[in-house]
């Protein structure tokens, strides 16, 4: 028969393996979200290079047919 001793210890164990889960949760949402907004920054940075470079070929197009 466990004593009152040992059934306390498995609480506390329990409820710090929750604890831990928790925050370890807690944290890997949190560097996620900022992974996301971090992506979210290139993929619109790399639209921006992508339009200049449109905008660039099409000057040179111009230019080409000009001559």
């Amino acid at each position: 028969m466990q004593t009152n001793l040992e059934n306390l210890f498995y609480i506390g164990s329990f409820v710090g393996t929750i604890i831990f889960i928790g925050s370890f949760y807690g944290t890997t949402k949190k560097k996620l979200s900022e992974i996301e907004l971090d992506m979210k920054e290139i993929k619109s940075d790399r639209i921006d290079i992508i339009d200049k470079l449109a905008r660039i070929e099409t000057k040179l197009d111009y230019l080409n047919k000009q001559k």
